[in-house]
């Protein structure tokens, strides 16, 4: 960090307070617009043990194909930054297995008529995104934010959260992103999304439309929802 061209001081590793006041996490902030943070230890081996399970019991297995898919219904931390989210989809990407380039929100999908049963049913854009690493990987793997420069390698029981959206409410398409090849090992991933719907009240908007996340995060810690 010492050697960026520009140093932002509000780029920090701290305990973040969740809902349980007793409870904190061990985070660091990554960037601050668009807001992109790390959360370590937020599952145990236990809880990584059976989502494998479950995943491995529901996943129809293609040949040929890297990447291997499953969801299945909410029950996941939520408790870390209070914002409630939908189904988790667990992914298995094998050697070579990767994601192209892409944004999590829907964008212009929600602008047809036929709006997809997914958006439907938990109602409006994709918030946030919460992916909670599984497992560890020998080489390969890391997310990747181009517009940003940013790469995140796996890292066991790690999760990687960030808001698709800016506080004023606007898509934030800084936020594209990408999974890196797998070149050696597995990588196994939880991901999560967080809806509008929902959380209208819980992450709250900014008072000018250059607003950050940390400029309206006290206001959701201190319990506005």
């Amino acid at each position: 960090m010492c050697f960026q061209e520009t140093f932002d001081p509000r780029i920090c590793c701290r305990y973040k307070e969740g809902i349980l006041p007793y409870y904190r996490f061990k985070q660091e902030l990554l960037s601050v617009t668009p807001f992109v943070t790390l959360f370590y230890d937020v599952i145990t081996d236990k809880e990584i043990d059976a989502l494998m399970q479950v995943a491995r019991d529901k996943v129809q297995f293609l040949t040929g194909d890297p990447r291997q898919f499953v969801s299945f219904g909410p029950n996941v931390r939520e408790n870390i930054l209070g914002i409630k989210g939908g189904w988790r989809e667990i992914a298995n990407y094998g050697i070579g297995g990767q994601y192209g380039l892409h944004w999590d929100f829907l964008a212009e999908a929600l602008k047809e008529e036929v709006r997809n049963h997914e958006a439907s049913l938990y109602g409006g854009d994709r918030l946030a995104t919460f992916l909670i690493y599984l497992t560890d990987v020998e080489r390969g793997g890391s997310t990747v934010f181009n517009k940003l420069g940013l790469a995140v390698s796996p890292v066991k029981k790690m999760a990687l959260f960030w808001y698709n959206a800016k506080p004023s409410g606007e898509l934030d398409y800084t936020t594209q992103h990408a999974g890196c090849p797998v070149v050696v090992g597995h990588k196994w991933v939880s991901n999560k999304w967080m809806w509008n719907y929902g959380n209208t009240f819980t992450r709250r908007c900014g008072l000018t439309p250059d607003a950050t996340q940390l400029d309206i995060e006290l206001y959701m810690r201190k319990g506005w929802v």
